[in-house]
């Protein structure tokens, strides 16, 4: 999985997009899945690398896009739910503690 971290002085957003999907660009109706953005670059990591990003009290936005992605959210109980834009999978995890 490719994994993007912005972060300021108190928080951080990471975005993670499936291999496989990074570069492309789905539609679907109005709805427009654009994974071609510098924003959705990154290094790449496995899901054992990603959950100890993700234990890290300041992450506040978790963006997961894919397959692989949006279940490793789901096995690790970050989410519950999920939707899809044109047949992939994407959800998002606030932090609000």
């Amino acid at each position: 999985m490719i994994v993007n971290i912005k972060e300021d002085k108190e928080r951080k957003i990471i975005t993670i997009v499936d291999d496989n999907l990074f570069g492309k660009r789905f539609s679907e109706g109005d709805f427009i899945l654009d994974l071609t953005y510098k924003y959705f670059s990154g290094e790449k990591k496995n899901s054992v690398e990603i959950e100890e990003l993700l234990e890290d009290k300041d992450v506040y936005l978790v963006n997961f896009i894919g397959e692989e992605s949006v279940s490793l959210a789901l096995e690790l109980g970050l989410i519950d739910d999920y939707k899809e834009i044109a047949g992939i999978k994407y959800a998002f995890y606030l932090n609000l503690n």
